[in-house]
């Protein structure tokens, strides 16, 4: 496995890694929650999407992985979902978003969205934000 690093190279994800350093406790993203009355927000600072980050980098490289592997992602959480994809590029692994199997009308039409992209671009890894509920989504008959 080639050796990685988070700062290597120019472009999007450099760019986004130079405001984790230089800007810290900039909010550039927040969490919406509609509530019954408001939205609840919740600001994710550069920090801690750094932090993320760099744990799933860490996380990703005891996987075993290399440049050019596809990972495919089926996350519902925006945070969640950037946090993946930025480790994955800065590993220079191919991100593979999917939409979550909530997304779809039927448990059907997921599979066989899935089935389709997989065909496609064969991913080495999947990512979920609920792995008994992709695992029941995937065999359960409509």
């Amino acid at each position: 496995m080639a050796s990685h690093s988070i700062a290597a190279g120019e472009g999007y994800v450099e760019r986004v890694f130079g405001h984790m350093r230089t800007t810290p406790d900039f909010v550039p993203l927040y969490r919406v929650q509609p509530t019954a009355r408001s939205l609840d927000t919740h600001g994710v600072s550069y920090a801690e999407l750094g932090a993320r980050v760099h744990a799933l980098v860490q996380v990703l490289e005891h996987r075993r992985l290399d440049a050019g592997d596809r990972v495919l992602m089926s996350l519902g959480d925006p945070v969640d979902l950037l946090t993946a994809v930025l480790a994955t590029m800065a590993l220079g692994l191919i991100a593979v978003p999917l939409q979550t199997h909530r997304e779809f009308r039927t448990s059907t039409l997921f599979r066989e969205r899935m089935t389709r992209v997989a065909q496609d671009c064969p991913p080495i890894l999947v990512m979920v934000e609920n792995l008994e509920a992709w695992r029941a989504t995937m065999v359960e008959a409509d």
